[in-house]
């Protein structure tokens, strides 16, 4: 398994070395795509140049600082590009050890929900952290999640019709389920609403749906977590 380090850098380039030095503290390294804010790649460029001298595979990434949930989609679309890069055999590991709070809350909550690597410093020392445990959505519901449009509006009778067309052609093999009745269906979006997953709204006659960012977060773990089990699944 190789490793892939996640170094959440913050804006500032001179703790750069000793975000590195605590990652091959604690794993090996094969590969560094380090994590900068928005807007702040062209400052950290000379010191990427610098790190490429001592390591062959490194690569500059920037997410949102706009709100935890933003920065933790940027962070999952990274995750997911690893995940279905040419390697199979990645194993990704976030390092917060000089990182933004944003980014750092972010890399936890994305740690905490695809059962990640994290590592920090505590008391002067690299550790890894202990994930907060998260409940997962039971896999129907990541399924109406997943046919949820991410920009705009959906409609819930065109959902429901969505929904049932990929249990008939086995998009969703772990569900063991032919159809979905609009009860059913009302049942599952009345959670994600409580949940705040999505919002529901009627206009009209018409029950209109718009995923939150929190939904779309989910979405995407679920891609993610399948890609992982099933790359574990093709290495035994």
């Amino acid at each position: 398994m190789k490793n892939v380090h996640l170094i959440l850098s913050g804006d500032n380039t001179s703790k750069l070395d000793e975000s590195i030095r605590i990652s091959r503290k604690m794993y090996s390294i094969d590969r560094l795509i380090v994590v900068v804010p928005e807007h702040q790649t062209s400052r950290f460029k000379d010191k990427i140049r610098d790190i490429e001298q001592k390591w062959k595979d490194v690569d500059l990434k920037e997410v949102s600082l706009d709100g935890i949930e933003l920065c933790a989609l940027d962070l999952c679309d990274i995750i997911y590009e690893i995940l279905i890069g040419d390697n199979k055999n990645e194993d990704v590991i976030i390092n917060i050890s000089h990182s933004d709070p944003t980014s750092a809350l972010a890399g936890f909550f994305c740690a905490s929900i695809l059962k990640t690597k994290i590592i920090s410093v505590i008391n002067g020392e690299p550790e890894d952290l202990s994930r907060v445990p998260y409940e997962e959505l039971i896999p129907i519901r990541y399924a109406i999640l997943s046919k949820i449009p991410e920009i705009g509006i959906g409609n819930q009778e065109l959902l429901m019709k969505t929904v049932n067309e990929a249990f008939k052609d086995g998009s969703f093999p772990e569900i063991r389920l032919k159809h979905l009745s609009p009860t059913n269906l009302s049942h599952h979006l009345k959670y994600l609403d409580t949940e705040e997953y999505i919002i529901r709204v009627t206009s009209g006659r018409k029950k209109e749906i718009v995923l939150t960012n929190l939904g779309r977060l989910m979405k995407i773990s679920y891609e993610i977590l399948k890609l992982k089990k099933q790359k574990k699944a093709k290495s035994q």
